[in-house]
């Protein structure tokens, strides 16, 4: 003799009342196909247009462990007065109440706290609940925004969305997927970002010395050329205690020119006279003004023979 375990086949018609199914065979028979959670786009909590402590929960479908629900219409719900010392966090959620054979919507009201957590969903045998969303009551506040609230209905834990039958798309772990790598491209970021600037800084303090080197060299510049005019000065002097109009004029016109087209250029080369000979210093060596420092300028080097 074969033995069968125990099976259930829905449905059969009913042959002399051998086939009796109730509200728990079509719930049975429901659980395969679909998740608990609400149908997409239905049951969003929201504020009222003109905000207040009452907020709004849409139309829509929803299942909860087998037994569907649909609500037509819009549904208020008002939330109690707020705490005037601590904030609270509310919950909205599906209820189905065995006990009483009803699914409802409902608020349940948090605990005002320094740091307020939002209340569990109730999963017992007599009670299943599904989180809608969550809802911020701070101190003494008398109405309810958009802000204050947290749309729960794609979180898998404590909602989700009857997207498809058999199973719904596992956004938590795409989620927890993308916070890792979000996370190690923060921290590789944040890394770069701190070598940047730190390489930012030694290009602007490398920057800053050569900057100051420039000033430097500016300031030879400027001592030269005013070298120069000075030893223009003294040697027209000569020429006008010689007597010689000629010359003068000549050298007038040379500086003239010398001034209004290369006054910023900074002498170069050998020290000569007006014969062409070199001028030494000290030491009996050619005096070069493209090496000669601002020290040198200062001390006297060049005389009042210097010629360029």
């Amino acid at each position: 003799m074969s033995v069968y375990a125990q099976e259930y086949g829905y449905f059969f018609n009913s042959q002399n009342s051998d086939r009796k199914y109730n509200a728990e065979s079509f719930e049975t028979w429901l659980k395969p196909f679909f998740i608990s959670g609400v149908f997409q786009g239905g049951l969003q909590v929201k504020a009222q247009a003109d905000p207040d402590m009452t907020v709004q929960v849409t139309p829509g479908y929803a299942n909860l462990q087998g037994k569907p629900a649909y609500w037509p219409d819009t549904n208020n719900l008002t939330l109690l007065t707020a705490s005037g010392v601590y904030d609270r966090i509310d919950t909205i959620v599906l209820r189905r109440d065995n006990t009483n054979r009803a699914i409802s919507i409902e608020v349940v009201t948090g605990t005002a706290s320094a740091s307020p957590q939002p209340t569990a969903p109730v999963r017992t045998n007599d009670v299943f609940e599904l989180v809608l969303a969550q809802i911020r009551v701070g101190v003494g506040v008398t109405k309810i925004t958009g802000a204050n609230i947290t749309d729960t209905r794609l979180n898998s834990t404590l909602c989700g969305y009857v997207a498809a039958t058999v199973d719904q798309i596992d956004f938590d772990q795409i989620k927890a997927q993308f916070d890792d790598w979000l996370s190690e491209f923060k921290a590789g970021t944040e890394e770069d970002y701190a070598e940047f600037v730190a390489q930012l800084q030694t290009d602007l303090e490398a920057y800053q010395d050569v900057l100051e080197e420039k000033e430097t060299t500016a300031a030879g510049d400027y001592t030269n050329f005013k070298e120069t005019i000075e030893a223009y000065i003294a040697e027209l002097e000569q020429i006008i205690d010689a007597g010689d109009v000629s010359a003068l004029v000549l050298r007038l016109d040379q500086l003239e020119e010398d001034v209004l087209q290369y006054p910023w250029l900074r002498p170069v080369g050998l020290l000569t006279d007006q014969s062409g000979n070199e001028i030494t210093d000290d030491q009996g060596d050619p005096i070069n003004i493209t090496t000669l420092s601002q020290a040198e300028v200062a001390a006297g080097v060049i005389n009042t023979k210097a010629h360029y």
